[in-house]
């Protein structure tokens, strides 16, 4: 089924490319395409999903984090907390009180109004019980990147720029099944915690997501 799929889209690629020839550069060779339930997708969304897990000290959850700024009781002394600084001086031994209401973000960008610290662990166990992604916390994308992607129903080219993670995981949350990207190679990757790694196909970029270097 894989192989009728890839060679039908190679005939629409061939139907449709004298509309592109001239004028051009969009199109989609099918060794380095990806759609929506590649495992290659599954890889970036692990990278460019927000990570939530610096705050658990303060909402008890890596699926979410508190949206800035906030309020919480330290060991009863009220504490503003307004960026990442703030979380870095809290510790397991302090006793923590989140002043309500508070809004969470979730791994998919999305957001929501918490009133109650029992709403906070619904929300918690609703999340956990959905939270499929590995995020993957060792990479960093090094921004701009290109994608390509060519839509089989309406047969459609799109060129699409990306300049940080939440763009590029809403793109690929948002694919439908119709739908085809590829990369713009080269593109370069961050190694945790310095260390660049030049990309040039997507069996390479599989390889660098799937077996991270040095990363705890």
């Amino acid at each position: 089924m894989k192989g009728l799929f890839k060679y039908t889209v190679l005939i629409m690629l061939f139907s449709f490319s004298g509309c592109y020839s001239d004028d051009s550069d969009v199109s989609i060779h099918s060794l380095d395409a990806a759609h929506r339930t590649s495992h290659l997708t599954d890889l970036i969304k692990s990278v460019t999903l927000h990570h939530s897990s610096f705050d658990d000290v303060v909402d008890g959850s890596s699926c979410f984090s508190l949206k800035f700024p906030y309020e919480l009781k330290v060991n009863s002394e009220l504490m503003s907390i307004s960026n990442m600084d703030d979380i870095s001086v809290l510790s397991e031994k302090d006793v923590i009180e989140i002043q309500y209401p508070v809004s969470v973000i979730f791994f998919d960008y999305t957001s929501h109004q918490v009133n109650s610290a029992s709403d906070l662990r619904n929300l918690q166990l609703q999340c956990e019980s959905t939270f499929d992604i590995k995020p993957n916390s060792c990479i960093e994308f090094d921004y701009p990147i290109t994608v390509k992607d060519f839509n089989d129903f309406t047969s459609s080219f799109s060129t699409h720029h990306f300049t940080n993670n939440e763009a590029f995981f809403l793109y690929l949350e948002h694919l439908h099944d119709s739908d085809m990207f590829e990369i713009e190679y080269p593109i370069t990757l961050n190694d945790t915690p310095s260390t660049s790694i030049e990309i040039s196909s997507n069996l390479e970029l599989i390889n660098a997501l799937d077996n991270p270097k040095d990363c705890q």
